[in-house]
């Protein structure tokens, strides 16, 4: 069925805490959570899926990943997760509910996995390290084996899902602190199989950039809770005040992605 579009919800970086109350960045993640799932209930249809690209929770605890759930468990589709730098593995396994997948990655450890829809292919990878405060990710060579290996086993268009970004996206503090470390090797297996790849979907940078690489999309979804100025020359991350909490809405249609951001008001 790739004649069939696929249309899906992508959002990131929600930092939820242990309480509803609970502030990060200045914000609270559990309201902003609430808008944005009235912000999707607003839309005229039930999407296919949704994918959370990472930083799930702000803090690798059991309350905050029982929040989450309550949270996540009222989108009318299924979820698919990746582990961001402040997420926990078995937590997320713990606590969240996943749609089906088809074919996990041999290492319980990482959460990488695949999944079907409509005759498409989506690839999870996980690149988070062991230490929350390590801002930069890493997909080691298991993994880049196994990305492979979904090109090789079938001829359907394929899109991926990670949380760090691999290439520079001409902001100084996201250039220096926030990239994949082997992104260049990422990207070179990508490009052998350019003409399947429906796109790179990330988060961790807390805005919405769209970027263009040997014929590669790559884009990132803003914040759940808070987005960060990405000015050329800022050598330190400072929070957008003006940027509301935002969604994305992906549609793959052929050879054609496209990508509209949502952004819902915290007031009434």
């Amino acid at each position: 069925m790739q004649n069939h579009p696929v249309r899906f919800v992508h959002l990131s970086d929600t930092h939820i805490g242990p309480t509803r109350d609970f502030e990060v960045f200045g914000r609270n993640p559990y309201a902003a959570c609430e808008k944005v799932l009235e912000g999707i209930s607003r839309l005229n249809f039930t999407p296919d899926f949704f994918i959370h690209t990472g930083d799930i929770t702000a803090s690798m605890d059991d309350a905050s990943y029982k929040l989450a759930r309550s949270l996540f468990s009222r989108f009318p589709a299924p979820v698919y997760y990746v582990a961001g730098n402040h997420d926990s593995v078995s937590l997320i396994r713990k606590y969240l509910d996943f749609g089906s997948v088809s074919d996990p990655f041999s290492d319980y450890d990482l959460l990488s996995y695949v999944f079907e829809v409509h005759g498409h292919r989506f690839v999870v990878l996980d690149a988070h390290l062991a230490d929350p405060d390590e801002t930069r990710g890493t997909v080691s060579q298991l993994q880049l084996d196994y990305l492979r290996k979904q090109f090789v086993e079938t001829p359907l268009p394929v899109a991926l899902f990670i949380h760090f970004p691999p290439h520079p996206l001409d902001s100084c503090w996201i250039d220096n602190q926030m990239l994949m470390t082997n992104g260049i090797a990422l990207h070179e297996l990508l490009k052998e199989f350019a003409p399947r790849v429906r796109g790179v979907f990330y988060g961790h940078v807390h805005r919405g950039i769209h970027t263009s690489v040997d014929g590669l999309l790559y884009s990132s979804v803003p914040s759940v809770v808070c987005q960060f100025t990405t000015l050329p020359d800022e050598e330190e991350p400072r929070a957008d005040a003006d940027y509301p909490p935002s969604f994305s809405l992906v549609t793959i249609d052929g050879a054609r992605t496209t990508i509209k951001s949502h952004v819902v008001a915290m007031n009434p």
